[in-house]
């Protein structure tokens, strides 16, 4: 067995700053060597070096001052000062673009992802991604950013808000954090760390009301140039007579550590005169709810899956029964002294401790690892390689942290995180799979993102909980707005594409194209022009199981797709108006994998068809007369889920198995006077989508 360096770990930061030197202690305790230190500054002017292969954990400029001099100075000139609140823009520009050329160096590997930290950096892109994928959020007044404070009155007064947060858009640690309140007769009041100055407004640490409509029409007009994001306030839950939220450090996906910030304003950070509350009373006072807040914390975390941690700020209400996500905070885990949760993955470790024993930090490259992650029936991963996403197999993927009951004592080389499954760039080496693993493609005919999104945050898929990512699913754009389209292009390889502007996306499968910018080294590429033909002739048996009506063989135009496999099954009791369409399925699907011979692969494709229009009967209660609706779609998907551990355990019986399960395209249900699709909406374009491996072994049927 061949022993190999450990990748250079690199720390961005602020030399000297306890958040490195925390980091740094809490890597010597867990045996790693002492990190780098990369400033700020020096990326900002681009003076650096890095060593070959260095990985670089991302860490907050905001205790640089010659970092913030440089981002904000330029634009503030000779006014500038480290307390001023302007320059928002110009340091949200000047730091996403330092970390996109950071991420764009050879050999260098980032611990999170430039484009998601920009977003969490942006509160209405934050507030819109967690709105999109179901995670509760304050309602935000819609329109465009206001322009100054009589544009923001008229508006507050049309939509009913009369008590609202005015946060900066690039805005940090409260700066620039307006509560703002309007009362009868006229009365105005502003509650703000922003003291205004006539050269400036700065930032202090007194938390001051401004009574005065003068003084608040002013206070907005000169906040209004950094954009404002508006929010309606809610009233939080509290302890002792002090209003309260709560700060969750979300790592690898779990909730690991919670801390309760109480005050005597509505700003609760604890540089404003914010004090640390009791997590034991804030658990006592949600009881059966608890889990339910950590839950709503994780479902945020999912929206940035490529971040190793975020810091969640939950505002809760309902007398500690709810909660709302108020920020996600890139760099949230400055929590010194605070222990793990004891319910959770991390129980006992600080914060600092907790990352380094996740599978972001899981970076030796040692050939043991590599030796395990193939025993998944995994391709072994490459040297230094740093996942992206943990594995469903060896482990439970709990939805809420009181399912979790691992071991609180954690060295570098005994995660109780569960391991990597797929490579650092999301796609494993296909070559290697293709021949080793049987195939399974799973098509969710209409499925919509959003649903599927809320129904995984909500803990009401548990099945396909145990094989998704901690992240859930990816949200992806489909390559056809109706089946017979999408399915043509999915089955010559052209599977639904991220939803990220940050392209090329590299591809599973690909036939071999000239010039085409989506096959790499990890694609397999075929000669055939479609995928069932060419795995086909790598001597896999292609088994095509249909669903709805265009693959029911009834007609030229039914027969298209099935054609293409070497065999194909549909029945009536298959097909969309069939309540038990999916079981039914499934036990084809049995058959098949139970006769298959030993020593031949297995590609299986599964249209599901429950989802599709009618599925009102899905839903509990429900008649002919009240119709398919977003949530007889929903209990569909539950449906599904009910009996997809049954696939599951059977193409995974006899060999390890890839399996990719997706949408094929959406539906509307009376958004914008849309019904149905084959339409260009949003609900329609954007899907659900993740691939994962099966390993060989026991049942993992509920």
């Amino acid at each position: 067995m061949t022993s190999h360096q450990p990748s250079p770990l690199v720390v961005l930061g602020c030399p000297g700053h306890r958040r490195v030197t925390l980091f740094a202690a809490a890597a010597r305790a867990a045996g790693r060597p002492e990190p780098a230190v990369l400033p700020w500054s020096d990326l900002l002017r681009g003076r650096y070096e890095l060593p070959p292969g260095a990985v670089v954990r991302l860490d907050s400029p905001g205790e640089d001052p010659e970092a913030d001099r440089l981002l904000r100075g330029p634009v503030l000139g000779p006014g500038y000062a480290a307390t001023r609140v302007e320059g928002g823009p110009a340091w949200y520009a000047g730091v996403t673009a330092a970390l996109r050329g950071l991420a764009a160096r050879p050999g260098v590997r980032l611990l999170g992802d430039p484009d998601e930290i920009a977003v969490m950096f942006d509160k209405r892109r934050t507030h819109a991604r967690l709105a999109a994928a179901g995670v509760p959020v304050p309602p935000a007044l819609p329109g465009g950013l206001p322009s100054g404070f009589e544009e923001l009155r008229e508006r507050l007064a049309a939509a009913g808000m009369r008590r609202v947060f005015l946060k900066p858009v690039h805005g940090s640690s409260a700066s620039g954090v307006v509560a703002l309140e309007f009362g009868p007769r006229g009365r105005v009041q502003a509650t703000t760390s922003v003291e205004l100055a006539p050269g400036g407004l700065h930032n202090s640490l007194a938390v001051r009301r401004y009574r005065s409509a003068a003084e608040v029409a002013e206070l907005v007009d000169r906040l209004a140039p950094e954009g404002l994001h508006v929010e309606r306030w809610i009233p939080k839950s509290g302890q002792h007579g002090r209003a309260a939220d709560l700060r969750v450090l979300v790592v690898g996906g779990r909730a690991t550590h919670a801390v309760v910030r109480t005050s005597r304003h509505p700003m609760t950070n604890l540089h404003l005169g914010g004090a640390r509350g009791g997590t034991d009373l804030a658990r006592a006072a949600a009881g059966e709810h608890w889990p339910e807040l950590l839950a709503t914390a994780e479902a945020a975390a999912r929206c940035f899956p490529h971040a190793p941690m975020v810091g969640v700020d939950l505002l809760p209400h309902s007398h500690w029964q709810r909660a709302a996500v108020a920020e996600v905070n890139a760099f949230g885990d400055l929590l010194p002294n605070l222990p793990g949760l004891p319910e959770g993955p991390a129980a006992g470790l600080d914060t600092y401790a907790a990352q380094l024993a996740s599978p972001a930090y899981a970076f030796r490259g040692s050939a043991e690892r590599a030796h395990r992650g193939s025993g998944n029936g995994e391709p072994g991963a490459a040297d230094g390689a740093l996942p992206e996403r943990a594995s469903a197999s060896g482990s439970v993927q709990a939805r809420s942290s009181t399912d979790l009951r691992w071991a609180p004592a954690v060295s570098s080389t005994d995660s109780p995180f569960p391991e990597p499954l797929v490579s650092p760039h999301g796609i494993p080496d296909m070559n290697e799979v293709v021949g080793s693993h049987d195939l399974l493609l799973v098509t969710l005919d209409t499925l919509r993102f959003d649903v599927a999104a809320e129904l995984f945050a909500a803990g009401r898929l548990p099945n396909l909980a145990k094989v998704l990512p901690p992240a859930g699913w990816e949200r992806r754009h489909s390559p056809g707005s109706f089946t017979y389209a999408a399915h043509q292009a999915i089955l010559a390889g052209f599977l639904p594409t991220p939803a990220s502007p940050d392209g090329p996306h590299p591809r599973l499968f690909a036939a071999r194209f000239a010039g085409s910018e989506t096959t790499e080294s990890r694609t397999w590429v075929f000669d055939a022009p479609d995928l069932p033909t060419a795995l086909a002739g790598a001597g896999y048996r292609t088994v095509c199981i249909g669903g709805v009506g265009f693959f029911n063989k009834r007609g030229p135009l039914g027969s298209v797709l099935p054609g293409l496999f070497q065999e194909s099954h549909w029945a009536p009791e298959l097909g969309v108006p069939s309540p038990t369409s999916f079981e039914s399925q499934v036990a084809v699907a049995e058959r098949v994998a139970a006769e298959q011979p030993p020593d031949r692969p297995l590609f299986l494709f599964l249209n599901v068809s429950a989802l599709h229009q009618p599925n009102w009967f899905h839903l509990p209660g429900a008649t002919r007369a009240d119709g398919d609706s977003r949530e007889t779609h929903a209990a569909a998907l539950e449906y599904v889920d009910a009996h997809v551990g049954r696939l599951f355990a059977a193409m995974s019986a006899r060999r390890p198995c890839f399996a990719i399960v997706c949408s094929d395209h959406g539906t509307a249900y009376g958004e914008d006077g849309y019904t149905g699709h084959r339409i260009g909406h949003e609900v329609v374009w954007t899907v659900p989508y993740a691939h994962f491996f099966l390993p060989a072994g026991p049942s993992r049927e509920s």
